[in-house]
């Protein structure tokens, strides 16, 4: 789905709101809110009645709940574990080198391709 069909679908749910929930209302606050809550399940009904993408559909019915957490996991003969269980060694920290495109400012014509590391704390592993 292309991120104008994302906005039509975000409007169309807010002019429901703004039509059936706030007449007469300029609490924006409390529409933005109400929004953010119910969007879900109003894309999920809207979606049904409607000729759509299967990736729309598949957006439709909500994140995937069968995910498990782990704190630890071994892959490729590494072993991550999440800060909150190591006991004798510091194992949790994460780091990762990038590719990554560098402009020295925003009228640069000529960037370089550079290594930037990143470091981290693995928090979970889903």
């Amino acid at each position: 789905m292309n991120l104008f069909n994302f906005f039509f679908f975000c409007r169309e749910h807010e002019e429901f709101l703004s039509s059936n929930v706030y007449k007469n209302s300029t609490r924006t606050w409390n529409m933005a809110k109400d929004q953010s809550l119910t969007f879900h399940k109003w894309f999920e009904y809207h979606v049904k009645n409607l000729v759509v993408s299967e990736e729309v559909k598949w957006l439709a019915k909500g994140p995937n709940t069968v995910a498990r957490r782990f704190s630890a996991f071994v892959i490729n003969g590494y072993k991550f574990i999440i800060e909150g269980c190591e006991r004798q060694t510091q194992n949790f920290g994460v780091m990762v080198t990038s590719s990554t495109v560098r402009f020295r400012n925003k009228e640069d014509e000529n960037p370089k391709v550079e290594n930037v590391t990143y470091y981290g704390v693995l928090k979970d592993i889903i």
